[in-house]
């Protein structure tokens, strides 16, 4: 979806539940239901990204129900005092230098 930035991975979508509920193994499903999730950085807007994968379904699955959730928006907050501090416990307490 991007490339990331210098404090984030970049955004991916991930399909995290596929169900066609069709016991039989040689019968095509008549629907399907699909969860995806879309881990995104701070280049993307979690109401862009729903119109973006609204189209999507629109183009390719015309009449499809789609639900969409916006549970948080990406955020940064740059280093400074408390990323320290945390930094340090993390240090002291595992000797491992965290990555921010």
């Amino acid at each position: 979806m991007d490339e990331g930035t210098e404090w984030f991975q970049p955004s991916n979508l991930e399909i995290t539940d596929l169900k066609v509920d069709n016991p039989a193994c040689n019968v095509i499903p008549g629907e399907a239901h699909a969860r995806l999730n879309i881990r995104f950085n701070d280049r993307q807007r979690g109401p862009e990204l729903v119109e973006r994968v609204r189209r999507i379904v629109e183009d390719h699955a015309p009449g499809a129900r789609f639900e969409a959730k916006i549970s948080g928006e990406a955020f940064l907050n740059e280093p400074g005092p408390l990323s320290e501090n945390v930094i340090e416990a993390i240090q002291a307490e595992t000797g491992l230098m965290p990555a921010l």
